[in-house]
């Protein structure tokens, strides 16, 4: 069944005229003929009753015509709230985002990209489970690499390093500064879950690299207990530079070690689902948050 051609048929009642259809429908009179002849064959039902003055509905004719001229002009009208809105700032977009990142960084500039975007509804969803953008219904997510691989446009926003800090109150306390990685031994360290066991470092001008095998005085999943502790002068700190930024400007925390740095950075993006037609919401929150990322980069 090709439903164009009951639009078409639906037209040409409307119009009262095989001629007038073909102009509103922008096609010539043959090919509108030529499309109900089709959906008789199709329904293998007459529809219309031609004569060279006018045409008439059979009875069947009638009763299709009665039954789709209403949807039909509720689709039309339908297509054409989409496309009048298309390309305003209005409507919901659902956002998934790390805990870590929503809870540092991106909540702040969600409330500015609302700010700035007065009839835009964020849904905001924070979780370190992974979400499946299409599966949940998601606009965009931003995730924190290596990502896997998808079928899914990633856009680059910032990149995260990882730097060891610690509170002027606990480096007071040691009487022996750190200079050199051996002199971990007589530290306590406050580490987030994934560096547990062990932290790689490298030289910034060697390139040369060191493994530290490490006890943890604080193990968190949590970056806000490690970064709490390290503010309490509970030890040194390991964590990435995005969420120091404060600290560090007020002296909070102080940079340990700054010859060696992480091997490894963390790239943020935003991924969502294609550039092919991407709604406006969504090509304007992603925007936003790259102009916000280049303020950090």
């Amino acid at each position: 069944m090709n439903y164009n051609n009951i639009a078409i048929f639906v037209e040409v009642i409307k119009q009262g005229s095989f001629i007038k259809a073909s102009k509103l429908l922008n096609m010539p009179s043959s090919t509108v003929s030529r499309k109900v002849s089709e959906l008789e064959a199709t329904l293998e039902v007459r529809l219309l009753e031609r004569n060279s003055r006018k045409i008439n509905l059979t009875k069947k004719g009638a009763f299709l015509f009665e039954q789709c001229v209403a949807p039909l002009q509720l689709i039309n009208q339908q297509v054409q709230e989409l496309t009048a809105t298309r390309h305003e700032a209005k409507g919901k977009l659902r956002v998934t985002a790390p805990v870590l990142l929503g809870n540092e960084i991106l909540n702040q500039w969600f409330c500015d990209f609302l700010n700035i975007n007065q009839d835009i509804e964020l849904d905001i969803h924070l979780s370190n489970q992974y979400q499946d953008i299409i599966s949940d219904n998601i606009d965009v997510a931003i995730r924190i690499g290596p990502l896997q691989n998808s079928q899914f446009i990633a856009q680059y926003l910032f990149s995260a390093q990882f730097v060891m800090y610690a509170s002027a109150s606990y480096l007071a306390q040691h009487a022996k500064p750190i200079k050199t990685v051996d002199d971990w031994n007589q530290h306590s360290l406050l580490l987030l879950k994934q560096h547990e066991k062990s932290v790689e470092l490298v030289h910034r001008r060697s390139q040369e690299s060191v493994r530290l095998s490490i006890k943890a005085r604080i193990c968190s999943n949590d970056i806000a207990v490690i970064r709490q502790g390290a503010i309490k002068g509970l030890g040194i700190a390991y964590l990435p530079d995005f969420c120091v930024k404060a600290q560090l400007k007020s002296g909070e925390l102080i940079a340990v070690l700054s010859d060696y740095q992480y091997p490894i950075k963390r790239d943020i993006y935003a991924v969502y689902p294609s550039k092919k037609h991407l709604s406006h919401n969504t090509r304007l929150f992603i925007d936003y948050m790259r102009e916000r990322a280049a303020e950090i980069s």
